[in-house]
Parts: C-alpha cells; sequence; structure tokens
C-alpha cells in the first residue's frame, strides 16, 4: 500500500509539474506576442505620423510657390510702373542706373536661384524633393550665397523616404536659423553617392562662439533659450532607429552634417 500510495503520488506530482511549466511556456508565448503586436502598433502610429508630416511639407511646398508666383507678379507691375515713370518724365540716365543698381541685380540672383532650385528636379523621391523645395525656397539670396550639388543616380528606398525627411528638415532648419541669425554666410547642400554609400551634406556659415557639440546635443540645451534644444536630440533619435549615421563637424566657422545611408 505504501509502495501503490508513493508511486501514485509521484505521477500526480509529475502531472503537476508538466502543467505548471506548460502554462508558463504558453504564458511567455502570450508576453511575446503582445509586446509585438504593441511593437507593431506603435511603428504604424509613428509611420501614419510621419506620412502627415510628409504631406503636409508638400502642400506646404505648394502653398509657398503659389505664394511666390503672386509676389513675382505684384513685383513685376511695381517695376513696370517705376520704369514707366522714368520713361514718361524722359529721364533716362535715372531709368539706366534704376535698371543696373536694381533690376539687374535682383534679376541675376533670381536667375541663380532658379537655376539651383532646378536641380531638385533630379530627387526621384517626391516627398524629400518637396522638404528641400519648402525650406531652400526660404532663402535670401542677397544674403546668402547657395550652391547646391545632386547626383543623379541617388535612388531612395521607400523605407528610408520617412526617416530622411524628418532628418533634412531638422538640419536645414538649423542651418538656415544659424544663417538668419547672422544675416548672411553660405549655405551648401549636396546630395551624392560615393563608394557605394549615399550622402546627404548640409553645411553652413556659423557663428564663431557655437558652443561644443556635445553641449549642443544635450536634450533641452539651445542657443535660443530653454528647453528649445530638441533638434539634434530628435535628429539622433531619428537616424540610429533608421540605421543611418550622421557625421557633425564644426571648422573654421562652418557648421557641417553629413548624413551617411
Amino acid at each position: 500500500m505504501i509502495e501503490l500510495t508513493t508511486s501514485i503520488n509521484a505521477s500526480v506530482l509529475e502531472k503537476l509539474l508538466s502543467d505548471i511549466l506548460l502554462a508558463v511556456f504558453l504564458f511567455l508565448i502570450v508576453i511575446v506576442l503582445m509586446a509585438q503586436r504593441s511593437e507593431r502598433m506603435k511603428l504604424e502610429a509613428e509611420t501614419k505620423k510621419a506620412l502627415y508630416e510628409s504631406q503636409l511639407t508638400y502642400l506646404q511646398s505648394i502653398e509657398k510657390n503659389a505664394e511666390d508666383v503672386r509676389k513675382f507678379k505684384h513685383d513685376y507691375q511695381n517695376i513696370l510702373l517705376s520704369m514707366e515713370t522714368f520713361l514718361q518724365e524722359n529721364r533716362y540716365e535715372e531709368l539706366k542706373d534704376y535698371y543696373y543698381t536694381q533690376i539687374q541685380h535682383s534679376s541675376q540672383n533670381l536667375l541663380k536661384m532658379n537655376t539651383q532650385l532646378s536641380k531638385l528636379s533630379l530627387i526621384q523621391n517626391l516627398a524629400l524633393r518637396s522638404i528641400f523645395y519648402v525650406k531652400l525656397g526660404t532663402i535670401d539670396t542677397d544674403k546668402i550665397r547657395f550652391t547646391l550639388e545632386i547626383d543623379e543616380q541617388l535612388h531612395i528606398e521607400k523605407t528610408e523616404e520617412i526617416p530622411l525627411v524628418r532628418a533634412v528638415g531638422i538640419i536645414l532648419d538649423n542651418a538656415l536659423e544659424a544663417l538668419r541669425v547672422l544675416e548672411e554666410g553660405a549655405l551648401q547642400v549636396a546630395l551624392i553617392e560615393n563608394q557605394g554609400s549615399r550622402l546627404i551634406v548640409v553645411q553652413n556659415t556659423c557663428a564663431k562662439d557655437l558652443p561644443p557639440l556635445y553641449k549642443l546635443e544635450e536634450q533641452g540645451f539651445s542657443t535660443k533659450g530653454n528647453n528649445r534644444g530638441l533638434g539634434l536630440t530628435n535628429l539622433r533619435e531619428i537616424t540610429t532607429n533608421a540605421g543611418f549615421m550622421v557625421e557633425t563637424e564644426v571648422l573654421n566657422s562652418r557648421f557641417s552634417q553629413k548624413i551617411i545611408f
């Protein structure tokens, strides 16, 4: 009887342990599946947000182009009226001076800017092209020397679109803000392919007393005041999650950032 009871108890205990292990295993599977679902939902939410931001940027580009056309028409009418006044009063020497000091200079700057921006058509990805149009279209060519270089062979994968748009937006905002503060300087932008790597490079004139890079990348730090320095922190997070590399350099009053992907 003792041997039989011992055998039964061992069998019950073995089954109980087996059931417990099975329950723990099933519980772990449920936890993993829930974590995967949560991560997938988070990724979908971030993707929808980024797509919305990309579409908003494109709409802003269209609105800005329409506003630029309206301003150009208005300026063109004013120029014609001014020239008509000079002609009506036979003030030819003053008209000549007005043309060479005002109209020709503005015309040359506009032509240079349009020539540079026309290169953006080489970017096949619409969202990335739009962010460049929106940001670079605000440049005051009277104060800022602007150059653009684009490798027409550069290809952007669909999965790279969203993080690139967000990262480029941050970098260009920082560059243009620095130039607005200085009220002069230079901006160079390049999209190139080099030895199998694709690069987006933005270089701008910066203040001579710019804080160290480690300070600029601290969350919350900004040269514009408290709680306004999230740009570089966000940039690092976006590029890290996307698997991009970012190289930042400050040399001889030049602030340069390079995205490698």
